[in-house]
C-alpha cells in the first residue's frame, strides 16, 4: 500500500506530520510511504527512517515541474495526503 504526503513547508510543520505516518507505519506494516517536500525540509525528511521515498517540490523552472508531474503519474498510490494544506499541493494531488 503506498502512501503520497504532501509537506512542502518547514521541519516543524513535518515533525507534527510524522506522528501521521507512524500510526501508518504501525497500522499498515507493508505501507510505502512516499513525501512531497520543499526545499527547506527536504534534507530533513530524506534521513527520516519512516519515510521511503522523497521528491523534491519543484519550484519556478517549467521543465522541473513537467519532469515532477511525470515522476508522480509513473507510481501509482493508494492514498494521497495533502498536509500542508497549500493550493499548489492540492492541485498537484
Amino acid at each position: 500500500m503506498k502512501f503520497l504526503i504532501f509537506r512542502t513547508d518547514r521541519v516543524g510543520d513535518f515533525l507534527l506530520t510524522s506522528i501521521l505516518i507512524n500510526s501508518i507505519k504501525k497500522n499498515f506494516k507493508k505501507a510505502e510511504i512516499h513525501v512531497v517536500a520543499s526545499s527547506k525540509n527536504y534534507n530533513f525528511i530524506k534521513n527520516s527512517s519512516l519515510i521511503d521515498k522523497v521528491y523534491l517540490f519543484p519550484i519556478k523552472e517549467i521543465n522541473n515541474i513537467f519532469n515532477f508531474i511525470k515522476i508522480l503519474r509513473n507510481t501509482i498510490f493508494d492514498y494521497v495526503v495533502v498536509a500542508d494544506g497549500k493550493d499548489r499541493s492540492i492541485f498537484f494531488s
